[in-house]
């Protein structure tokens, strides 16, 4: 493995933090946030970079002292991730191969691996879709679903779990995220129900053979998210949601307003901490 850098902080806010944490996730390979006090009145990061950050020019974008560290060699990213705690969202169990499979057969288990992708369950964003889907299961039926920036695919094997062989179409920007969504779906025993492609939006073939969808889930950051709407609106049907996510509290006016615009009203959001997870639709 190439020689990695890791840039950390602290903050004395989680409001602070979390902020600070979005930051950085549009330059580091990986943040991680997580209580430096048990009471939650300091907040530590850990981002991990492939080259040296300069400490100064983040210390002062993020307005709070910034520490480098040259890591030795190993995959830091997936060593971090193998000894995540399993997550449990409504009738979801994500977990990777050191945690066993949840007892209850009612509930639905996922098995994500260590790995580059983003999408654990850990983030309030990704357990907020994924409660959001439990919600919409109890109450819709789904026969085409798209995953728009589907990372690990652990929503779009939640969709395939959740409904009765759903046909779903997950995509991301990265093609090596594709390929984990892929080989993930695979493992979870619904391989044949999941089309992966790579490519933004509803450019890559396989999303625009698939639609129109029934369900639709972007979890991904509000500035995009916006942008899709009237292409994401183009391709629902009628009575179909859409799951949106990866956005604060303060930009989902912004958010919704677009979705308002292509006459897809909000239905209901999850707020968990300050992430919010909307669903909309006719």
């Amino acid at each position: 493995m190439s020689r990695l850098w890791q840039l950390a902080a602290e903050t004395d806010s989680e409001s602070s933090a979390i902020q600070a944490e979005i930051v950085l996730e549009s330059e580091a390979l990986s943040v991680g946030r997580f209580r430096a006090e048990q009471d939650g009145s300091r907040w530590r990061l850990e981002a991990l970079f492939d080259a040296e950050p300069d400490a100064a020019d983040w210390s002062r974008r993020l307005g709070v002292d910034c520490a480098t560290e040259r890591l030795r060699d190993a995959d830091w990213v997936t060593e971090a991730q193998k000894h995540l705690p399993p997550v449990i969202a409504g009738r979801f169990h994500v977990h990777g191969s050191h945690i066993p499979r949840h007892a209850s057969p009612a509930m639905h288990d996922i098995l994500i691996e260590a790995g580059p992708a983003f999408g654990t369950g850990q983030h309030e964003s990704t357990r907020g879709c994924l409660l959001a889907l439990d919600r919409l299961a109890r109450r819709m039926p789904v026969r085409r679903a798209l995953d728009v920036g589907c990372g690990t695919g652990v929503l779009a094997i939640a969709v395939a779990m959740a409904w009765v062989k759903p046909a779903v179409v997950a995509t991301d920007i990265d093609p090596v995220s594709a390929r984990f969504a892929a080989n993930a779906a695979r493992e979870n025993g619904v391989g044949r129900c999941i089309v992966t492609g790579t490519g933004p939006g509803l450019r890559p073939a396989v999303a625009r053979d698939g639609a129109p969808y029934d369900l639709i889930c972007a979890n991904i950051l509000a500035r995009p998210i916006c942008r899709l709407a009237p292409a994401l609106a183009s391709v629902l049907v009628p009575r179909g949601r859409i799951v949106l996510a990866g956005l604060l509290w303060w930009q989902e006016a912004a958010v919704l307003a677009a979705y308002r615009a292509h006459g897809l009203p909000l239905d209901f959001r999850i707020a968990l901490g300050g992430w919010r997870t909307l669903v909309v639709g006719r």
